[in-house]
Formats: structure tokens, sequence, C-alpha cells
């Protein structure tokens, strides 16, 4: 005799009967290989693989600081897997990393990329 759908699914009851309960909300797990792909005289464009694991993202935040600097601040949220950041400091290493979040929390920062804005005008 074959089981109900609901005896290995955790169920409620409700007026029209047993259903299945979705699943709690989790965090997302951490962001993978962020890259720095193209940049300006003032401007930087990074992007990242969504995590393999946890919750499915709503945001991912981008946060930047100063190399050797403990201090992190937000660039920028995006629901993208990638972002161009203008008004970026020119002629000083800045440290990148991103981490994805939702309703249950945020997941661990992925990998940091190195960059350093060029004082003079030219893309690459």
């Amino acid at each position: 005799m074959r089981k109900p759908w609901y005896s290995n699914h955790p169920t409620e009851v409700n007026r029209l009967g047993r259903t299945r309960r979705s699943p709690p909300l989790q965090p997302p797990g951490q962001v993978q290989n962020l890259t720095d792909v193209k940049q300006g005289a003032d401007w930087i464009s990074l992007t990242w693989d969504a995590p393999g694991d946890g919750g499915k993202p709503a945001t991912y935040v981008i946060q930047y600081s100063v190399k050797h600097n403990s201090d992190w601040a937000i660039a920028d949220t995006t629901p993208d897997t990638k972002v161009t950041l203008a008004g970026q400091p020119k002629g000083k290493t800045l440290e990148y990393r991103v981490f994805a979040g939702n309703k249950a929390g945020d997941g661990l920062p992925g990998n940091v990329v190195e960059v350093v804005v060029s004082i003079v005008g030219h893309d690459r």
C-alpha cells in the first residue's frame, strides 16, 4: 500500500484539508567568483555568480574598503549578478566584496577583488 503524499513532508491542516507546508526561508549562501570586468576614469563594473546553496537571494550588497582598512561601506545594492559603480575614488587601492541577502538574513561575503581606479580618463 502506498503512503499518502503528505506522510513524509511537513504538513498543516487548514479549512480545505491537509496541505504541504512551505519550507522555512533560509539566508542565501556565499557569493562566488567576484570579478572586475571593466573600469574607466571613475567607474568599475563587477560581476559574480549567485550562491550555490542556501535560500534564494533577493538582493546583493556590494561593499568597498580602502586597502588595509577594516571598515567596509556599501557601494550599491542590486537584484542582479552584475553592477557598474560610478564615482569611485581615483588613484586608491580599493577592495570590493559582495554578499547576498533575503528576508531570512545575509549570506557570507564572497571573495575580495582589489582594484585601483585609474587617475587618467581611459577605459579598459
